[in-house]
């Protein structure tokens, strides 16, 4: 009868270590609350929007196989585009593909992103300088022609979601729901549809509603949730106290340059500054 040689135990030990260490990694790793690729899009994809009001994520556009994340880490791809007059600029070739890494350390690999109009304004805004509305105003009542403006407008003090509405009635593209400063990511919300978000549904005054979209994301989060956030500079103790005040501290707007001109004339408005021009298609 033929005779097998044993396998040394120590063989058998260091292979089953590397089998433990990698399962390990798989199922125990930094980022396994989401490898349920719907709660990563849930916090992830959502904070990142939050994060980076000066671009647009075409939440839409979000599919499946975009974002693959297992315990150990992963990636989601996004579609941005940056914040102008034509908000889903992506569909005019404005837009590009990015890529979120989450790395096996718990840390996030952020895409490279271009400075625009939106994330200069944001930038000045944050370290304190001052936008003239006067100069604002001059610059609107010289453009001519079929365009469109986007501003970014902040208010003399923060207002009701409603009571903002009665100097704006266009509808907001952005709302700022927190002071801006250099050290932290503002906390702003922009609305579209719940479903792409993974919200939930919304009713109709909640699709038109920023301030009830960002209170419903926020009663969604965890307290798990805080490390992911705070990869993004998002604070879940400051996201959950601005949610709570639900107030408005600044917005950006789109409309004709005549519009925002009667804008700039309200006493409710501390700072306006113009963040892109575009003709009407």
């Amino acid at each position: 009868m033929k005779s097998f040689r044993p396998i040394p135990l120590i063989a058998v030990g260091t292979a089953a270590a590397v089998l433990i260490a990698l399962f390990s990694g798989r199922v125990f790793g930094p980022w396994k609350e989401y490898s349920n690729n719907d709660r990563a899009r849930l916090v992830v994809v959502n904070a990142f929007a939050v994060s980076h009001p000066g671009y647009y994520v075409s939440f839409e556009d979000i599919r499946d196989g975009d974002v693959d994340i297992w315990p150990d880490g992963g990636s989601v791809s996004m579609d941005l585009s940056p914040r102008s007059p034509h908000v889903n600029s992506t569909v005019q070739g404005h837009g590009f593909r990015a890529r979120l890494e989450l790395l096996p350390s718990g840390e996030l690999d952020f895409p490279w992103l271009l400075e625009t109009g939106a994330t200069n304004a944001l930038d000045a805004l944050g370290e304190g300088a001052q936008s003239d509305v006067e100069s604002a105003a001059a610059t609107l009542s010289g453009i001519e022609g079929p365009v469109v403006v986007t501003a970014l407008v902040w208010l003399a003090r923060p207002l009701s979601e409603d009571v903002a509405r009665r100097s704006w009635s266009n509808g907001f593209d952005t709302v700022f729901l927190s002071p801006l400063d250099a050290e932290t990511s503002p906390v702003s919300w922009s609305p579209s549809a719940c479903a792409w978000r993974g919200i939930g549904d919304c009713d109709a005054e909640m699709m038109r509603s920023p301030v009830r979209q960002f209170q419903r994301w926020v009663s969604l989060l965890e307290e798990n949730d805080a490390p992911a956030l705070k990869q993004l500079k998002l604070d879940l103790q400051e996201v959950r106290t601005r949610a709570q005040e639900g107030l408005v501290h600044g917005y950006f707007a789109t409309g004709r340059p005549e519009e925002l001109a009667k804008l700039s004339k309200d006493r409710g408005i501390r700072q306006m500054q113009i963040v892109d021009v575009a003709l009407i298609p």
